[in-house]
């Protein structure tokens, strides 16, 4: 590999780490995992009911 591709490539890469830091200190897990709980419940209700399955 030239020098070129590997300083697109460092930079690539510092840039995703970059956006991925700054939205971590966003939002936490819980407000990820529970969308800040601003679902209503009949939504989730429909969501949960789709994935039933008999065996």
């Amino acid at each position: 590999m030239r020098v070129l591709d590997l300083v697109v490539i460092a930079g690539y890469m510092a840039c995703l780490i970059g956006i991925g830091v700054r939205f971590a200190r966003r939002q936490t897990t819980v407000h990820y995992l529970l969308a800040n709980r601003s679902i209503p419940a009949g939504d989730v209700a429909t969501a949960a009911g789709d994935n039933y399955q008999e065996t």
